[in-house]
Formats: structure tokens, C-alpha cells, sequence
């Protein structure tokens, strides 16, 4: 091999090495799922611009697009002026970003003033604005608090919106 021809494929080799360089995804697989702790996770905002759900999680994968995996999940609602409507805790859940819903298999609680509710599974839906317990769902009412005696299990779980 001559000196030109030997220089020549340097060059190539130079130039391809630079190329992926100024790729942005240089030294990443675009289809991996980047794993975050503490993640918080707008879903949602009201028109005024607050956040009505927000998905927070101590360990996720996070995938370029498609479903979030999330473990030691916590999934707030808010009313518009930020006090805190309803928490649904699960040791773990997927959260499909495209449909805007999210769905687990394990234990569940759901916190509401007054009544907590348990059981095993859930679905969510923004577009619904629902949570659905699969199965062995359980409620338990709150005796002390006077602001729901007396009101019927809508109302005390009505929608998420005011």
C-alpha cells in the first residue's frame, strides 16, 4: 500500500469517527430505556397552568417513547388551586404516554379525604379521569371527619374535577 493510499483511509476513519461524534445519540442506543430515580412527572395541568396529575416514581425506565416501568409509584391529583384531590400509591405500574393511562397488578391504596381505598390492580385513564381497582377492592371510611357524614360514596369520590 502507498503513502496516499495509506493517509487516505486514515482520513475516512477520521472523518466517520467525528461524524459519530456530532451525531447526538453518539454512544447511546436510541431504543434503550434511560433508568431515573425520584422521577416527577407532570401527566397532566389544568388551563391555568397547574398540575393536575403529576406521576412520581423512586425508580423508572424510561424509554424514548412507549411505556414508562415505574416501582414505588405515587399518583397525585390535584384541584386547580393545587390542594391535593387524590393519591393512588402502587409498588409499581406501566404508564403508556401515548393513550394517558397507567395500570398496575399490585397492591393499591387510594387516598381521598375521608375514605381510603384498597385492593389489588388498577387502571387509570386521563381522558376518563377514572382509577378502576381490579379486584378485592375495599373502602374504609373515615369516622372522625364530619365533612363526610352523611354523604353518599359519589360524592365523596366524585371526579377529579371541581
Amino acid at each position: 500500500m502507498n503513502w496516499w493510499a495509506e493517509q487516505r483511509r486514515w482520513v475516512a476513519l477520521g472523518l466517520c469517527l467525528l461524524m459519530g461524534m456530532l451525531h447526538p445519540a453518539w454512544g447511546q442506543d436510541s431504543e434503550i430505556a434511560m433508568p431515573v430515580k425520584d422521577m416527577r412527572l407532570p401527566l397532566e395541568h389544568w388551563p391555568s397552568g397547574a398540575v393536575k396529575t403529576q406521576l412520581t416514581a423512586g425508580q423508572a425506565l424510561v424509554p424514548p417513547q412507549g411505556m414508562i416501568m415505574a416501582s414505588n409509584v405515587v399518583l397525585k391529583m390535584f384541584f386547580e388551586d393545587g390542594a391535593s384531590n387524590v393519591t393512588v400509591t402502587a409498588a409499581s405500574c406501566l404508564y403508556d404516554r401515548e393513550k394517558q393511562t397507567a395500570e398496575s397488578e399490585d397492591h393499591i391504596k387510594i387516598e381521598r379525604e375521608g375514605a381510603v381505598l384498597t385492593g389489588v390492580g388498577f387502571e387509570w385513564s386521563a381522558d376518563r379521569e377514572r382509577v378502576k381497582i381490579r379486584t378485592k377492592a375495599r373502602i374504609t371510611f373515615a369516622r372522625d371527619l364530619g365533612r363526610t357524614r352523611g354523604k353518599s360514596i359519589t360524592d365523596v369520590f366524585r371526579s377529579v374535577t371541581p
